[in-house]
């Protein structure tokens, strides 16, 4: 079995609409974030596989990257929401194929 031990979740459009707005709103005013259709999720966890595949990956422990959490924006709000926003998807990334991918990341939801 060939395990990657260091994978990075990989976001749908939706998500970086909302990075988006987030950073230049800075969350005022702070708009829920309305979700991933079912359809994105599926269609990144296919890639994501596809990719594995074509590499002999077996499994992936997913995380989020880093430098991409919004940790350092101010209001510290900005960074709390994102960190909601990717982890419900990083979810349901695992959910959609847990035979392949696993849940890494443990950052606290502020």
């Amino acid at each position: 079995m060939i395990v990657d031990s260091h994978a990075h979740v990989v976001m749908p459009s939706e998500l970086y609409q909302y990075m988006g707005e987030l950073v230049a709103s800075r969350a005022n005013p702070a708009g829920k974030f309305s979700g991933v259709s079912r359809e994105s999720i599926d269609e990144v966890a296919s890639r994501l596989i596809s990719v594995m595949d074509g590499v002999g990956t077996d499994i992936q422990f997913l995380s989020p990257r880093p430098y991409m959490m919004l940790h350092s924006l101010k209001p510290a709000r900005v960074g709390a929401m994102w960190t909601r926003a990717v982890k419900r998807c990083d979810l349901r990334q695992v959910q959609a194929v847990p035979e392949s991918l696993s849940r890494r990341s443990r950052i606290a939801t502020v």
